[in-house]
């Protein structure tokens, strides 16, 4: 006797937990169906608000309701929310309107947002309930929707499988009769089917921050390094005094990457001639005053015939960088030639 009191006693308890989890899923059910009707009959839009620029009035994980709107309809002081150019949803409330569209300002930011938004519909915001958008989006992550499904399928066991009154509405000595276990298990199906299509339709909005900040810097100064000890050499008398030999040292080591070297020969004031790079491993590069032979032989036919005279001869060098920069040149001013004989007889030496 003892023993089936303790049996009854038990089978009560868990039917009283099971008509709890009927009627919540019920309930629950309800309210996501009715969402889900709202959504599709007046297009209404739940919003999740990620960040806090519309705080705190409307706070970090709130849960808004936004329906779709024409400008005309909204005023100032409207809490609105637009997509940018950039598919990026933002809400915040409309500090002026325009010609050029909807000048909009986070109540916590100190200044509007940067540019208007040029809209013909916006979604206007009806309400919002703390902190519930983080319930929304925690429940909107595939396990929770696997877990809702185990949850509905133990349900609509309950309601079906666990009833044997369900067939003629009568109550069993549980306390459970038919109509209210058929109603449990509509919504149950009801929460599920609701739950699929307001999922889709639940937006993350970025109540986005526009703040000024202070920053600091300092600014160091780069000197691309030159080329180092420029000299000059004469050839041996085979060379019949036509050809002289500058080198140089490759510039002091530092950050950037040296590319190469550049040279320009320039007779006294005239026209500085320059080369194509050169590469960075070159030390040396030989000048030739024999007629269109080199730099600066080609300068002097640009001075067309010269009758008996005597020139200054500049040559400079360029180092240059990965980055594009150029160092200032090396400069050697040391080398002079001279012409004779229309031209025929020149000579080119080191100083």
């Amino acid at each position: 006797m003892a023993n089936k009191n303790r049996n009854e006693l038990g089978t009560r308890k868990r039917n009283r937990v099971q008509n709890i989890a009927l009627n919540g899923g019920a309930i629950i059910g309800s309210l996501c169906l009715l969402m889900t009707l709202a959504a599709l009959l007046f297009g209404l839009k739940p919003l999740v608000f990620a960040s806090g620029s519309m705080g705190p009035v409307i706070p970090t994980g709130s849960l808004g309701l936004a329906v779709p709107t024409q400008v005309e309809d909204i005023a100032v002081g409207d809490v609105v929310s637009v997509v940018t150019s950039d598919e990026v949803r933002v809400t915040h409330r409309v500090a002026e309107m325009t010609e050029a569209g909807l000048i909009l300002k986070g109540d916590a930011n100190p200044v509007a947002d940067l540019q208007p938004y040029a809209v013909d519909s916006v979604d206007k915001l009806l309400a919002s309930v703390p902190f519930l958008g983080y319930v929304v989006t925690w429940l909107s992550q595939p396990w929770a929707y696997f877990l809702g499904g185990l949850l509905c399928a133990y349900l609509l066991y309950v309601a079906f499988g666990n009833d044997k009154s369900v067939s003629n509405g009568k109550s069993d000595s549980a306390g459970h009769s038919g109509t209210p276990v058929f109603l449990g298990a509509a919504m149950v199906v009801s929460l599920a089917t609701a739950a699929i299509h307001l999922h889709p339709l639940v937006e993350p909005t970025h109540a986005a921050f526009s703040s000024t900040a202070k920053a600091t810097s300092s600014l160091q100064g780069a000197v691309m390094q030159p080329a180092k000890i420029l000299s000059c050499s004469n050839r041996t008398a085979a060379s019949n005094n036509k050809v002289i030999d500058f080198r140089w040292q490759a510039p002091s080591a530092q950050n950037a990457s040296l590319a190469g070297y550049k040279v320009s020969v320039q007779i006294n004031d005239g026209e500085e001639k320059l080369s194509s790079l050169l590469p960075a491993s070159t030390t040396t590069y030989a000048v030739d005053i024999s007629r269109s032979n080199g730099l600066l032989g080609l300068l002097i036919d640009l001075l067309g015939n010269l009758l008996g005279t005597t020139f200054n001869v500049n040559f400079r060098v360029y180092a240059e960088y990965d980055n594009g920069w150029t160092s200032a040149p090396s400069l050697y001013s040391n080398a002079k030639g001279s012409i004779t004989l229309l031209g025929l007889d020149r000579t080119l030496r080191c100083s």
